[in-house]
């Protein structure tokens, strides 16, 4: 039987097919074609048919073995000719180009924009905050893809691939990599629902007070501050709506502490953390003795920008003599004025006495420090 010839095609596409035209030689009953991955045939992929035969689905970057035949039937059996043998190599996945922004806050994407390829089903990003790609996190979707909640100063590595998809396998492109450094941050921070203090230098803070709320070893706040930090927020918001002036708030929540909150005396200890358990339980529960209101209020003006404290001592005393009281500090300008919220609800009210901003040498009573 005589060889075959044959021409051959495919475009680049991993799906598209490699297709086969033979010139149509006479006195035989078709064409055979095999394909392979290997040169050994295995797993070999067979097309019989007329003088146009197609293989679907070559997978990209691969070097492909064919044989081709004629064929002649006779009753119930085939007869071949000679093996007409060459070989085709499929392309590579074209590798990505991208363009990216991010800005500076760190809860802010990065977003990668991906110039089409055609050809291709999708892109794969990978990124890390290390070289070796440890706990890196992965993105797998269309030509845009964004990562969440980076982390301020800090080099991240990129690996972006084109990918195609053929049955159930994934074939990818060689990598582009790059790096992305995020700037600097100072001051608070939320991340992904976890509150962070970066210090002047950018450097993230840990196992220390800041503003009174505890940083745990990882840098974020403990859920106990965390939990304190939502209810100082919830009553600054509710309380001063429409107020614009930072003292008028001030004042505004001192006096819903004042009129709203009662006294409830109980035994005090002051062990690690006491001003965050203090001011919690107050705001849970509307009541408490002098050193849980100057907790909460404490938290309340350092959360508007004050320099404000919790003062452990004593107080003059209806009966005579000192008793053991908490109140509050704060600088401005170099000066110290006292804020007792306390006094303010069991006198204030009564007396017609302020304790909001008032200095040592006017108050209507006597701090002993």
């Amino acid at each position: 039987l005589p060889m075959p010839k044959v021409n051959y095609s495919a475009s680049n596409s991993v799906e598209s097919a490699l297709r086969i035209e033979f010139n149509k030689a006479s006195g035989v009953s078709g064409y055979k074609m095999l394909i392979s991955d290997n040169r050994n045939f295995t797993n070999a992929k067979s097309v019989k048919g007329g003088s146009s035969l197609r293989f679907d689905y070559l997978k990209p970057h691969t070097a492909y073995y064919l044989k081709a035949y004629t064929y002649k039937k006779i009753g119930n059996k085939y007869y071949y000719s000679d093996t007409l043998s060459f070989t085709y190599s499929t392309k590579a996945l074209p590798k990505p180009k991208v363009n990216y922004s991010a800005s500076n806050s760190v809860e802010s994407a990065l977003r990668i924009e991906f110039n089409k390829v055609s050809g291709v089903s999708g892109y794969k990003m990978l990124i890390s905050d290390n070289r070796n790609f440890t706990n890196a996190k992965s993105v797998k979707g269309g030509s845009s893809l964004r990562y969440d909640y980076l982390t301020p100063n800090t080099t991240y590595y990129l690996k972006a691939y084109t990918y195609k998809k053929i049955g159930d396998k994934y074939y990818y492109s060689d990598t582009l990599s790059f790096t992305y450094k995020t700037k600097k941050a100072i001051g608070w921070l939320t991340i992904n629902g976890k509150r962070y203090y970066y210090d002047k230098n950018g450097d993230l803070l840990k196992n220390q007070y800041v503003d009174g709320y505890k940083l745990s070893s990882n840098g974020a706040m403990t859920d106990k501050s965390y939990k304190l930090y939502k209810k100082v927020r919830a009553v600054i918001s509710e309380k001063t709506k429409g107020i614009t002036d930072n003292e008028k708030k001030l004042k505004a929540c001192f006096d819903y502490l004042s009129n709203n909150f009662s006294y409830l005396r109980d035994d005090s200890a002051f062990y690690d953390g006491w001003q965050i358990d203090y001011a919690y339980t107050i705001l849970s529960t509307g009541k408490g003795n002098c050193y849980k209101f100057a907790s909460a209020f404490a938290f309340i003006a350092r959360e508007l920008g004050y320099d404000a404290s919790v003062i452990v001592g004593q107080v003059t005393s209806a009966s005579g003599g000192f008793t053991p009281h908490g109140w509050v500090e704060i600088k401005v300008n170099k000066n110290v004025y006292v804020y007792d919220p306390d006094l303010q609800m069991e006198l204030g009210r009564y007396y017609n006495v302020n304790f909001f901003k008032i200095t040592y040498a006017s108050s209507p009573v006597t701090y002993r420090k």
